[in-house]
This record gives C-alpha cells, sequence and structure tokens, in this order.
C-alpha cells in the first residue's frame, strides 16, 4: 500500500504510468532519487517522501512558469501546469513509475478557451496529448540539469508520437464524495455499441480483510473506491480495430486517491508488444529478451491478482447471494476485462510469449485455444461441436469469408439459448438478433464487454454472410473474441 500523507483536499489529478525498464531500470540506483534531483531548476521543492513516493509543491512560480513556457507551446497546458495543478507526485511501485499532477481547486475552473479544468485534463495521455504533462516537465526538467539521457528515455517526441513507446496506462481522476456516479455512456446505434465504466475494487479483497467483509456485511459498502472508463476499449468507427492506448478517466472517492493509485499501479501493463517491435529492434538481443521477461512476469502477477479477486468475490457471493453488486463486480472490474475479456491481452500474450521462444515471426495461434474449449458442454446444448471449430480454422486459410459466418452462427445459437432462458419464451424467428441483444442488453444479462464483443462478431459476419470479402487477417483479429465470448457462455451464460 501507497504510504501518503492525508490526500482528502485534493479535487482532480491527472497521471501516467510507465513500466521502469522504458528508461533502463539497470541505469537507475534509485528511480525516485534520480527522476527528482533536477527539479529544483524549474521552481519546484519537495514536501514529503516515502521509499516509494515523493510529492512536491511549486516554490519558485517565476522559474516554473518559464520553464513551463520552454517546454510546452499549448495556452491550456501552460495555464495547467502554472495557475491549476498545484503538486506533482513520482512514485515507483511493482516496476511501473507514475507521474502525477494535482489540484485543491474546482474542477470546473474555465481555462483560457472556456473549457474547464476537468474536460482538458481528459485529454492528456491520449494519443493527440501524448505523453502527459506530468511526464513531459520531468524530463524537461533533466534536460535543462543536464541528465539528456534519461530526459530523451522520459520525453519521448511529443510532436512524433512513437506508438511503441505509450504508457502503460494514462488518464484523469475526478475525486467525489460519496456514492460514485460515473453516468458517462457512449452509445452508437448503428453499431449497436454501449460503453459503461468498469469498477475499482478495494484491495481489501486481496487481503487477508476478505474475513472481515464475510463477517460484517456493512463492510461492502466500502468496497468499491472507483469508476474507471476504458477509452482504449476499441475504435466505434471500426469494430474490427482494437486501439491500444491504455487511458482511463476515473471517478474515485474523496480520501482513497493512495488506494486508487495502487489499483492503477499494480494493473498498468505494457499492452502492444506485436506493436513495440521498433523499439525491441533497437536492443542487442539479451536486453530483448530480457525486457520480454520482465513484460511476461508483469502478466504473470496481473493474471494472479485477477485470480485472487475473482476468488474473494465467490466467497462473498455466498456468503451474500442477495447482493447483486457483488456478481456485478466479478466481470466488470478492471482486471477482469484487461484479463479476461480482453482480445488485446490476448493477442499481446500470444505475440510476447512467441517471441520468448524465438518465434518472433510467427502470426498467433489460436488452434488451441479452440481445441482447449469444451466443446462436449456446447454440444450438449445443440450450439456447436468440436468439428465445427476445426472447420474454422481450416478454413481460415481457403474462404475468411466462410470463417465468419461460421462464428457468426455459433453465436446467433449463443444469444438465441440465452434469450430463450431469460425471457422464458420461445424465439421468435422473425425477431432481428441485434433486437435480442438489446433486449438483453436491458436486463443487464452480459458483462458490458461481452455485449460488445457480441455485437462486433453479429457485425462482421453479416459483412462476411453479404459481402464475402474479409481477409484472413481480419478473421485472426476477431478469433480471440470469439473464443473469450464462448469460455463466458460455458462458464456462465448456460446457467441461465
Amino acid at each position: 500500500m501507497i504510504k501518503l500523507p492525508n490526500l482528502d483536499e485534493y479535487k482532480l489529478v491527472v497521471f501516467e504510468i510507465i513500466p521502469i525498464e522504458r528508461i533502463g531500470r539497470d541505469k537507475l540506483v534509485n528511480p525516485l532519487n534520480e527522476l527528482s534531483f533536477h527539479l529544483s531548476k524549474i521552481g519546484y521543492a519537495e514536501e514529503f517522501q516515502s521509499p516509494n513516493m515523493k510529492i512536491f509543491h511549486i516554490k519558485d512560480y517565476s522559474k516554473f512558469a518559464d520553464a513551463v513556457k520552454l517546454c510546452i507551446k499549448d495556452e491550456e497546458y501552460n495555464w495547467l501546469f502554472i495557475e491549476y495543478f498545484e503538486k506533482l507526485i513520482l512514485s515507483f511501485v511493482d516496476d511501473n513509475l507514475l507521474f502525477a499532477l494535482t489540484s485543491s481547486k474546482s474542477p470546473d475552473i474555465f481555462g483560457p478557451y472556456n473549457r474547464d479544468a476537468k474536460y482538458i485534463a481528459s485529454l492528456m495521455g491520449e494519443p493527440i496529448y501524448s505523453p502527459s504533462i506530468g511526464r513531459i516537465l520531468v524530463a524537461y526538467s533533466q534536460e535543462i540539469g543536464g541528465n539528456t539521457d534519461l530526459a530523451k528515455k522520459l520525453r519521448l517526441d511529443y510532436d512524433k508520437y512513437i506508438l511503441s513507446k505509450e504508457p502503460a496506462l494514462s488518464g484523469d481522476i475526478l475525486l467525489l464524495e460519496p456514492p460514485i456516479i460515473f453516468d458517462l455512456t457512449i452509445i452508437c446505434k448503428d453499431k449497436g455499441i454501449t460503453l459503461r465504466p468498469l469498477n475499482i475494487l478495494s484491495s481489501d479483497l486481496l487481503s487477508s480483510d476478505i474475513i472481515e467483509l464475510l463477517k460484517d456485511e456493512t463492510l461492502l459498502n466500502r468496497v468499491e473506491i472507483g469508476k474507471a472508463f476504458p477509452l482504449q476499449i476499441f475504435s466505434l468507427s471500426d469494430l474490427t480495430n482494437f486501439s491500444v492506448f491504455n487511458h482511463f478517466s476515473v471517478r474515485g472517492l474523496r480520501g482513497k486517491l493512495a488506494e486508487l493509485f495502487t489499483a492503477l499501479l499494480q494493473s498498468a501493463i505494457h499492452l502492444n508488444w506485436q506493436l513495440a517491435s521498433d523499439y525491441v529492434s533497437t536492443l542487442n538481443k539479451d536486453d530483448a529478451l530480457q525486457f520480454a521477461l520482465l513484460q511476461k512476469n508483469r502478466l504473470r502477477q496481473v493474471e494472479e491478482k485477477y485470480s485472487a479477486l475473482t476468488h474473494s468475490l465467490q466467497l462473498l457471493q455466498r456468503r451474500y447471494p442477495h447482493r447483486i453488486e457483488l456478481f456485478e463486480w466479478e466481470v466488470n472490474n478492471i482486471y477482469a476485462n484487461m484479463i479476461h475479456y480482453s482480445p488485446i491481452y490476448l493477442n499481446w500474450k500470444t505475440h510476447l510469449e512467441a517471441f520468448i521462444e524465438g518465434q518472433v515471426n510467427e502470426k498467433p495461434n489460436f488452434i488451441n485455444n479452440l481445441s482447449a474449449i469444451d466443446w462436449k458442454k456446447l454440444e450438449q446444448n445443440n450450439i456447436a461441436n468440436l468439428k465445427e471449430a476445426q472447420k474454422i480454422i481450416k478454413l481460415m486459410e481457403i474462404d475468411p469469408g466462410s470463417t465468419l459466418t461460421r462464428i457468426r452462427i455459433i453465436i446467433e445459437k449463443i444469444i438465441n439459448y440465452v434469450y430463450s432462458k431469460k425471457m422464458k419464451t420461445l424465439v421468435n424467428k422473425n425477431k432481428k438478433l441485434a433486437e435480442k441483444l438489446y433486449e438483453l442488453n436491458d436486463l443487464n444479462v452480459f458483462p458490458q464487454i461481452i455485449y460488445i464483443y457480441l455485437n462486433t462478431l453479429r457485425l462482421v459476419g453479416n459483412i462476411a454472410a453479404h459481402q464475402g470479402e474479409d481477409s484472413k487477417r481480419e478473421v485472426e483479429s476477431v478469433l480471440p473474441i470469439f473464443i473469450l465470448i464462448v469460455e463466458w457462455f460455458i462458464d456462465k451464460g448456460i446457467k441461465f
């Protein structure tokens, strides 16, 4: 747990997390000392330190303002730096570096172009405005202090964003009094897509404190400490083009910033191994392998946290079966959506492991994933069988469009099965598949991410059936989604 002074007065935070290996951990004796050494040259002064965190306030405003104007050529950013944000936080936890700017002022204060602070802050760390301004400023302090090598690794090229050097996680945190309200929803009606926030849960679920939760039901009210809107899921304009920009817009409980930082630091992984080839190509063979092994270790740590969290929630579900939120939290938390329901993660893991095994140029192989599915359970419910899975693999080489059509048929059977169970009625053959999905979604039948994936495959399946122009690469891009849907159905859907 990160040890911090009282942060209850903070109202808005922008943050960015990068993996330590990006700046060469072996060259940093103490990352926090190294990064903070030159901050006094741009007007910052240290006010708090712990083994894994340092907090700085602005001591010399004139020097600080001059530095900001030199390293940032954007009037709104300058206003946020100089007039709005008051403190800088640096943290180093679990091989991740955190850069955060905080303010105790109202997030509704308007900047120079009549846009409020919370809106401008929500843009930071995204592809258009990257990297976050906190990291830019720390990098600039290194540059004028003479540590140009570290400055270059931190800063990147601000005007020419390099995709492979994206942050592990970035975004903004708006701190609220309870209850947490985050009513942001993105609806794309023509695509049949609805995006809603994910839950950030207390670390109490990952410790011995779970015993107290099993004894005292009232303590469940403190489990959810925030909601994060994952803007990195995928592009609404192209459902097969999944994004790897890891940006969260967070609503969190005031007084829980330390725990929110912990949750974000521990869930931050670098989800772009396939796209990191330009960075890896600059390393010698040993360094590249070391980088890959560090990434794999991070993957393992996050998967273990996801498993522990799921186990705790299932214990609580048996103890309090009337608490519906416990079931929602199991499928809607940031770990579940990053690991279990994420095709990005599956693709990233496959490429990473292929690199470690020396298969740098190999494409992801989903044959084993398909074979590992319990097809007998699907066959018992008249959904599909192993032979159909084998046909999907064979058709990928000779007729990708037909592959998508077969996938869509299985998806349609899954939707019809769930629809008949939840609606307690025979499936209306005249009702469109999209209509059934909308009705089920209104009843919160699916985890939000599964609903999105069902719509994705429904749409690409329609394209294949009507046009037949899909390439093998496009099929490969949706196979992980198909696998995740089938796994969810076997685990949860059959029980309806």
